[in-house]
């Protein structure tokens, strides 16, 4: 899972999740139904190999599909799965030969072949590109070459190398002709099996790479923790001197002299020598040039594609997960290269560029002006009979419209379809037959820089900042966390989002192939995570006499404890000396754009806050927030607040709705992920300890970093330890969230949601939001009026939007 950052855009936009849209229309002559929709800024990059932005995506969108779908069951009112650019998919592993297995690593200790590795997807015949090109099998395989070309370190490329859905190969394919230290014994692996070879000229070196050894991954602690400054130094102290700093920041041969020092420490006290030099030394090896033909994607024929993941799936999650859409048109794809110091590609970035393999494909493009679709001639569903009744429209269109004032204008004329309302617009239209309200995956929180010197370098004056350093002190940032009245700050800034105190919001589900019910905040586990960050117990002789009941009475606003707090920082503060000059204190807060109504509501609100929390405090009077823009897609607030630039960002994550436990990645995996945070917090050296009973013997102590704890309930390389076990793998999600939250390194506030009107012209499917197919998308959405029937109907007088 990869960073989304939020550009809000037209409601339709929004309503219709990515993995819905596809569609055919019935045949009415002339007659034509243009969806018309807006969004604030449009894409410059719809390439499938390197889109960032939800407006890229939102193109995406419309002309591309995957190989199944889940759509609307109007019998059931749930949903079924429908085939698209794939006719079946097939479990083949137990099919392959012993020494195809063995290629592909599934045998296991037993050597046995293991299920849900290896999949045939029988494809549709019938796909073209829009340019009426042939996809075949080996359109996929070539398309995969070029996504996973090292040469190009395509921005997606990680959704496929990396991950439970990892494709076998993909990541020394990807990393042929990198070069690293590797641990002695993954080095020997990888010589062996010819991946990789030695340095020219350090055949049979062993090196001290201290950051690379493997010693940190085997006893589950970062280097950092074993530093003069962490709580592990004297394990590696001899002698008065701490090896690890001694080491740290150097590349030096492994000398038998290095390896006798070592040896002397607690940590390696009587371990051989032999045992020291493989925990700490490490070969300098470069990953070996790989064909395509060593990924875990080849054809089979000319319309049967077998897909082989590193990790066992279930066929549900691999139609969930595994869809096909990183397609290109190689020929175009190539004649737009450019060589830099990586190659590049500008496929799909402007309309000459741009090849379609869904329902729409572009009629012309306006950069910053305006987008239009038309129906794909080429699309198989319009001629298959199997979408009959499905995707009416005939042509979208999206135009630029900054300001929501000028976009409510229009949607009041007809002259788009959907939008987006603010808390101000509520009071008019809160009761319309129209209004939908859009629960999403985002989880809304404010991030603290909480890096003493970076706030007091870099912080201090920028932006009008001063003082900033005050937020280093844990206490500070827990009353921040304590003074926030949710749930005004959702009723006055966030029209129709919920107030949110998890890391994980209110759309994701732990385990939704086998229990549509479990929806991860309702769990058990869940709600002891917000006791055990907020403190409230339960249970005999405690603060409540059951779970649901200590979880119920959580607001995360305590106006009293907050002061509390305050005040104990305030004392911390001045004892500690150069924080605060006891004048006035401003943060600043990164958001997308600081005069948009909603952004300036936020700012206000926390103003409000600080007043009321501060009052009878050292700090009364004193504190203010001032909102900060970052607008350009070179330079977000997300960079601004890793790198320590800014005191606060107001940022969020999101997607994986079925996979939770993929989404903690975002916050506690460096490889995964940018992390937001990295300017106050390291996950790869902060620890945490969780008291689970891990191998069925009662319940005891665990101590690992954050990282490695995420890994443990992932299919990821080096993890993946708790996958199979279901309660203990979400008691470990759990464990994860609460010990995030007692950080404080950023503060849960909102889960996002769209609370928009939609248009008299067009219907839905259903107005029963449901996550597998949202309103019936694209689909199943009808018009009432055709484009010629609804301009006679606009011209009529005013649309009435409040009943």
């Amino acid at each position: 899972m990869k960073n989304k950052k939020l550009k809000k855009c037209g409601a339709l936009l929004a309503l219709v999740p990515m993995m819905l849209l596809a569609s055919c229309g019935e045949k009415e002559g002339d007659k034509t139904y243009t969806l018309r929709n807006f969004s604030e800024a449009l894409s410059t990059n719809w390439n499938p190999h390197t889109w960032e932005m939800n407006t890229d995506s939102d193109m995406l969108s419309y002309t591309t599909q995957g190989w199944f779908d889940t759509a609307y069951d109007a019998s059931t009112g749930g949903y079924k799965w429908v085939p698209e650019m794939a006719e079946s998919v097939a479990d083949i592993s137990k099919s392959l030969s012993e020494a195809d297995a063995q290629k592909w690593g599934i045998v296991d200790e037993e050597g046995n072949i293991e299920e849900g590795h290896v999949w045939r997807v029988k494809l549709n015949k019938d796909a073209k590109f829009s340019n009426g090109k042939a996809i075949t099998a080996q359109t996929y395989v070539d398309s995969m070459a070029r996504l996973l070309d090292p040469q190009m370190k395509n921005y997606r490329a990680n959704n496929f190398y990396s991950g439970e859905y990892s494709f076998a190969g993909a990541y020394l394919y990807f990393n042929q002709g990198s070069t690293i230290y590797a641990p002695v014994m993954q080095a020997a692996q990888y010589i062996a099996s010819k991946d990789a070879n030695f340095v020219t000229g350090e055949e049979g070196k062993i090196w001290l790479s201290l950051k690379d050894a493997a010693l940190w991954g085997d006893v589950g602690l970062s280097m950092d923790n074993f530093g003069s400054e962490g709580g592990y130094a004297g394990y590696v102290t001899v002698d008065g001197v701490n090896l690890v700093d001694k080491y740290k920041g150097s590349v030096v041969l492994l000398t038998d002299e290095i390896v006798a020092e070592w040896a002397k420490t607690p940590l390696f006290k009587g371990d051989s020598p032999e045992v020291v030099k493989a925990e700490l030394g490490t070969c300098h090896v470069t990953f070996s040039a790989k064909p395509i033909s060593t990924v875990g994607c080849y054809a089979e024929s000319a319309d049967t594609l077998v897909i082989v993941l590193e990790n066992s799936v279930s066929e549900f999650n691999f139609k969930i997960n595994v869809d096909g859409t990183w397609i290109v048109d190689t020929e175009v794809y190539d004649a737009n290269k450019v060589t830099g110091d990586l190659v590049t590609t500008k496929y799909n970035n402007d309309f000459a560029s741009s090849v379609s393999y869904g329902p729409y494909m572009l009629s012309s493009y306006e950069k910053d002006k305006q987008v239009k679709f038309e129906r794909n001639p080429y699309w198989y569903g319009w001629t298959d009979g199997k979408h009959e009744g499905q995707y009416q429209t005939t042509h979208i269109t999206i135009d630029v419209i900054p300001n929501h004032g000028t976009a409510l204008e229009a949607f009041e004329k007809g002259k788009i379809d959907g939008i987006d309302l603010t808390v101000t617009d509520l009071a008019k239209y809160g009761t319309s037959s129209k209004l939908l309200k859009t629960p999403e995956s985002y989880s809304g929180r404010i991030i603290f820089n909480a890096n003493a010197e970076l706030l007091k370098s870099k912080c201090n004056g920028a932006g009008g900042a001063s003082n900033a350093a005050v937020l280093s002190n844990l206490n500070f940032r827990k009353a921040i966390n304590l003074m926030i009245d949710r749930q005004d700050l959702c009723q006055t800034a966030f029209a129709g989002h919920q107030p949110l105190l998890g890391v994980i919001g209110y759309s994701y589900y732990y385990d939704a192939e086998n229990n549509p019910s479990s929806v991860y905040r309702n769990s058990d586990p869940a709600k002891r995570a917000l006791c055990e960050a907020y403190g409230v117990t339960y249970g005999p002789g405690k603060d409540y006499n059951t779970l649901d009941e200590a979880h119920k009475s959580i607001t995360g606003h305590d106006v009293t404890k907050a002061k509390a707090l305050f005040n104990t920082a305030a004392t911390e503060i001045q004892a500690a000396g150069g924080l605060w000059d006891g004048g006035n204190i401003v943060l600043t807060l990164g958001v997308y754009d600081v005069t948009t109504a909603a952004s300036s509501a936020f700012v206000s609100n926390l103003n409000k806050y600080f007043t009321a929390a501060t009052e009878g405090t050292p700090f009364a009077g004193k504190v203010s927030v001032v909102g900060k823009s970052f607008q350009e897609d070179d330079y977000t607030r997300y960079d601004a607040i890793g790198e320590g630039a800014i005191c606060m960002a107001h940022c969020a994550w999101g997607g994986a709705i079925l996979n939770p436990f993929s989404l903690m990645r975002c916050y506690t995996d460096p490889d995964y992920t940018d992390l937001n945070e990295a300017a106050s917090f390291d996950p790869t050296s902060a620890t945490a300890t969780f008291v689970e009973d891990w191998d069925g013997t009662g319940k005891k102590e665990a101590t690992k970093t954050f990282s490695q704890w995420t890994k443990t309930i992932n299919n990821v390389r080096g993890g993946g330890q708790y996958v199979n076990d279901p309660e203990l793998r979400l008691n470990v999600l759990a464990d994860i969230e609460a010990a995030l939250l007692k950080q404080y390194v950023f503060t849960m506030v909102n889960n996002y949601a769209n609370t928009s009107l939609y248009s008299h012209k067009i219907s839905y499917a259903t107005t029963n939001y449901n996550i597998f197919y949202g309103y019936g998308g694209l689909r199943y959405t009808s018009y009432n009026y055709d484009d010629a029937a609804w301009d006679a109907f606009v011209k009529k007088g005013p649309i009435d939007y409040v009943n």
